[in-house]
Order: structure tokens, then sequence, then C-alpha cells
């Protein structure tokens, strides 16, 4: 069994692998009844905000093609835009017609269309990540993009992670000084089965959790995830296997009251 015990650097780079493949593990289906419950909870929630940061969704990233249409509706949607080591912010108002792919296949605002907006202006902001934990903390790309960005915004602007529940750790992830936790962290889940033979998907919520544990299982031809936090004890124990290589586990422990 491998144990996390390098640096935070070395950390996160081990579970940015396992997590990509987790969240790429996530059944069509559900991702698609996750997304549409975030509509649904997102309908009326853009209303109190000014402008709304969001992202253009690639690849297992969860869908914001539906929310961003939502806040383009209302005039308030701001995408970000990669120039060198840092995040530029512009209003976008028109998602066919404002946007371009990068070399990586990301849709971004066009700056020869789109307005710049400074993060001071920023009232809400949703950042995408692989794994997000209990303190807020969100395990990003590697990049540090959003790490430099996030202290850009006034105090005021409400910072909110978005994703899958299957993205939440019980254990706290590796962090360095540069790391800013969220202010909240929104994951989706709906109850489901998969098909006959394969293991039922947990039910609870992030609100449930903390109750006795919870036990999460993804499909067998991805990687089993065993999430246990024992609320009675202090230690709170995260193992990750991959079903094709019984021989290698990872194992995190950490003092929940950190």
């Amino acid at each position: 069994m491998a144990n996390l015990k390098t640096s935070p650097l070395n950390q996160k780079q081990q579970l940015r692998q396992i997590m990509t493949q987790v969240r790429k593990a996530i059944p069509p289906a559900r991702k698609h009844e996750a997304e549409n419950k975030a509509l649904n909870l997102f309908s009326n929630y853009f209303e109190a905000f000014s402008l709304v940061l969001s992202y253009a969704s690639f690849g297992s990233e969860f869908n914001t093609w539906k929310i961003n249409q939502l806040i383009v509706e209302q005039n308030k949607l701001v995408l970000p835009r990669i120039q060198g080591d840092s995040l530029r912010l512009f209003h976008v108002r028109d998602l066919k017609a404002e946007l371009k792919q990068n070399s990586w296949g990301v849709f971004e605002p066009d700056p020869q269309i789109c307005k710049e907006i400074a993060p001071s202006e920023i009232s809400l902001a949703l950042i995408p990540g692989l794994a997000f934990d209990k303190a807020h903390q969100r395990l990003g790309y590697g990049k540090g993009y959003y790490d430099r960005l996030l202290p850009q915004f006034l105090k005021t602007t409400s910072i909110d992670g978005l994703g899958f529940l299957e993205q939440f750790v019980t254990a706290f992830l590796p962090k360095t000084p540069l790391d800013k936790p969220l202010q909240k962290v929104r994951l989706f889940k709906i109850s489901y089965h998969y098909f006959s033979g394969e293991p039922s998907f947990a039910r609870g919520s992030i609100s449930t959790f903390l109750s006795n544990f919870t036990y999460e299982q993804l499909p067998a031809n991805a990687i089993s995830v065993l999430i246990i936090m024992k609320k009675s004890s202090n230690i709170v124990t995260m193992s990750l296997s991959p079903t094709r290589q019984p021989e290698s586990c990872l194992s995190i422990q950490s003092k929940s009251s950190q």
C-alpha cells in the first residue's frame, strides 16, 4: 500500500491522477441528472448578483452550458480567458458568437468582441475542480490559475466550488500557502442504481455524510472509491484502489480536527 507521506505538491499530483479517473467514470446519465438538479437550484439564484463568473466546461467537468445560458439571459455572464499564467475575465453576451476554442479545445471569450471585467466587479464566482474537501479546499489542475485569481476578488464576492458529489473527499486535501479556500462547495448528487450486476450507488448527501459513515463505490470497470468517515473517531480515512490493479492502493489519513 502506497502512502502519501511526501510533499503536498507530490500528493496533489497523485490525487489528480486518481480524481481525474473518478470524474471520468461518472456515467453520462448520472451527470445529466446532477446537471439538471443544478439548473433547477440556480433558476432564481443569480438574481441577487450583478456579474457572475462561470466557466466553459470541458471534458468531464461539471457541465455549465445550460447554467451559462441562464446567466447570459440575465446579461450577467463572465468567463475566463487564459493569458500567460493568469486568467483574464470577459463579459459574454452570446455563447455562440463570442467564444473561440483555444489550443486545448476550451472555449474562451473573444477579446476582440467581449468587454474585459476586473475581478473586483465579480459578485459571484463558480469555480471548477477535481476534488473538494469539508474545509472548502479544492484540488485544481496544477497550473494555479484560480489560486492567483481568487485573492483579487472582493471580500463580498461569493465564491462557490461546483461539481459532483463523487468529487468530495473526507480526508483533508493537501495544500500549500498559495491555496485559497472557497466560501461554499456545491456538489450535486441524485440517488440511482446501476444496471443489474453492478453495485448500487450510496444514498445520502453532503448534508448527511456526518452521520456514522458515507460509502461510495463506482462501477467495476473504473476506480473503486471507498470513503468512510467515523463520527466517533478523530481519524478520517479515504482509501482508493484501482480495481484493475488491486495491489496498488492509495491511503490517506488526517486528523478531523485540522
